[in-house]
């Protein structure tokens, strides 16, 4: 059976779909998975790279919430914005994609929002680096990439294969649609 999955990324810049990608194809990896390709046959539907409030609205279809401050049109929330939004923009993603599982990140200000759903979860966390968009050193910025990247491969994993129990040790927390 393949797996659909679909990427809406902002902090990330489409990392993750193409993780998921060289995963599925058998291409080198930046990232280590847990899983085995050959359990696994992922398929990875589109990644998007939407920093803005104009990419949501026109490619992801919804009106997001005010951003805490927009540059140049790319949204930046706060922790509880970033949260919210990863999950509508990981919900909307599927969606329009048809896919088994959203995907969708995000970071302004804190740590960022990451969010991976399918019909029955969704899992919400952040990464493990705190920075401010706005007025940071960009390896702040990288890390935090890094870190958001790193945890969203994680929870695609669990989510794929079910595996549950190590999420709390993460900060993940799993939500029952």
């Amino acid at each position: 059976m393949i797996i659909k999955i679909a990427t809406a990324e902002c902090f990330t810049h489409g990392k993750v779909a193409q993780e998921i990608h060289a995963f599925s194809q058998g291409y080198p990896q930046n990232y280590t998975w847990n899983l085995n390709s050959s359990d696994f046959n992922l398929s990875l539907v589109a990644g998007m790279f939407i920093p803005t409030i104009n990419g949501v609205e026109n490619v992801l279809r919804f009106n997001p919430s005010a951003p805490l401050e927009t540059i140049n049109d790319i949204k930046i929330y706060d922790q509880e914005g970033d949260l919210e939004m990863a999950v509508l923009m990981a919900k909307s993603v599927q969606k329009i994609c048809k896919s088994d599982i959203g995907v969708g990140t995000t970071a302004g200000v804190g740590k960022g929002g990451l969010a991976v759903c399918d019909n029955k979860h969704i899992l919400l966390s952040t990464s493990d680096v705190h920075t401010d968009l706005r007025k940071c050193e960009s390896s702040l910025i990288f890390e935090r990439q890094k870190s958001g990247i790193e945890k969203v491969l994680f929870m695609l994993e669990c989510l794929i294969t079910g595996q549950f129990d190590a999420i709390n040790s993460k900060k993940i927390i799993k939500i029952d649609k």
